[in-house]
C-alpha cells in the first residue's frame, strides 16, 4: 500500500486540508499507518500535480490560506481500481526477533531490558486503544455507529488484539529466558 492511496482514501471520506490529514494520521490511523507530515505534504503536491486532487485556497487572516484538497474523478478512478486490486503478501519485519538470534553477544539483561521496553511500548499502545474503545465504541454506541465508524473500530480492535498478543509474547520470552 502507497502513501498515496491512504491520502486518497482520507480524502475520499471528506475534504480536508494538510492539518487535518495529519490529525487523522496521528488520531485515527496512526496505529497502523505511519507517515511523517513532511511525506503527507509531499504527497498532496504529488496527488494534486497528477490531477487526482483539486485545491481550494481559503483566505484566512493572519494566516495563510488555508488549502483543502477534495479528490478528483482520477483520484477516485485510483482509488477504485487499487481496492480492486489483491492484497499483497504482508512481509513482516520485527528488530527484536532479529536481535534474539544473535543476542548470545549481548548480556542476558540487556536482552529482557530490551524486551521489556517493546512490552512497555505494546502496553502503552493497548491502553491507548482501550481508552478510545471505552469513550467511543460502548455498546449503546456501537448501535449506532456510522460504516465509516464501523470500519475505524475493527481496525482498533485489530490493533488490541495484535498489541495483546506482543504482551503475552513478551511475557512469555521474559519467562522462558529467565528460567
Amino acid at each position: 500500500m502507497s502513501l498515496k492511496h491512504v491520502i486518497l482514501t482520507l480524502i475520499h471520506q471528506a475534504p480536508s486540508t494538510g492539518y487535518e490529514i495529519n490529525k487523522s494520521f496521528e488520531q485515527k490511523i496512526g496505529y497502523f499507518w505511519h507517515a511523517s507530515h513532511q511525506q503527507v505534504y509531499q504527497e498532496l503536491a504529488k496527488l494534486k500535480k497528477t490531477e487526482m486532487l483539486t485545491c481550494e485556497h481559503k483566505p484566512q487572516t493572519d494566516k495563510p490560506d488555508k488549502k483543502i484538497y477534495s479528490i478528483t474523478v482520477k483520484g477516485r478512478d485510483e482509488l477504485r481500481k487499487w481496492l480492486h486490486q489483491s492484497l499483497p503478501e504482508k512481509k513482516y519485519k520485527d528488530i527484536l526477533l532479529v536481535r534474539l538470534l544473535s543476542a548470545d553477544l549481548l548480556p542476558l539483561d540487556k536482552l529482557c531490558e530490551q524486551i521489556q521496553k517493546a512490552a512497555e511500548f505494546e502496553q502503552h499502545r493497548l491502553d491507548e486503544f482501550l481508552h478510545i474503545q471505552k469513550q467511543c465504541y460502548s455498546d449503546e454506541q456501537k448501535k449506532y455507529l456510522s460504516a465509516l465508524d464501523k470500519r475505524l473500530f475493527i481496525n482498533m480492535r485489530k490493533g488490541i488484539l495484535l498489541a495483546e498478543a506482543e504482551l503475552a509474547w513478551a511475557k512469555e520470552a521474559l519467562e522462558t529466558l529467565q528460567n
